[in-house]
């Protein structure tokens, strides 16, 4: 149970800090793009209909079908990861791609878009330019650690 909260905890918190920039009270503060770290992290309200940087945007049905159909097959691997004692790394792993998918499909289904919120403009080459949100972390280390977690 204790991999299913944690799925739980990293859902609702991304879904509470979209809603805080997207149509809260941080709303004014976003739009003014605040830079931290010495301008190496900064707050940028990006909304996103499609994959990474817009990606087939206007094929919605495409974007949201295939992160439907990525997101039931992972939720049936964790489910399998569970009742087969794979190690404790892999199952938390799993866990935060799921809570981190799981965010990002249910909002491009329900606004049509993503909200992303994090910038980091010093990044070398592309990376610069692209805007994440929490669920996007959830999914990077949630990888890793599948991966690591053998």
């Amino acid at each position: 149970m204790i991999f299913l909260g944690i799925a739980f905890a990293c859902f609702f918190t991304d879904w509470a800090v979209k809603h805080y920039f997207d149509a809260g009270k941080g709303k004014e503060k976003i739009a003014e793009k605040p830079v931290y770290a010495g301008g190496k992290v900064g707050l940028e309200m990006h909304h996103n209909s499609g994959f990474a940087m817009n990606r087939l945007s206007d094929h919605r049905k495409v974007v949201l079908g295939s992160r439907l159909a990525a997101m039931l097959a992972l939720s049936f691997f964790w489910l399998y990861a569970l009742l087969h004692h794979e190690s404790t790394t892999r199952k938390i792993g799993l866990s935060l791609v799921l809570a981190g998918g799981w965010n990002n499909l249910l909002e491009g289904w329900k606004k049509g878009y993503v909200t992303d919120y994090i910038r980091f403009p010093k990044a070398p080459g592309f990376l610069g330019r692209l805007v994440f949100n929490g669920s996007d972390f959830c999914i990077a280390a949630g990888g890793f650690l599948t991966v690591i977690g053998r």
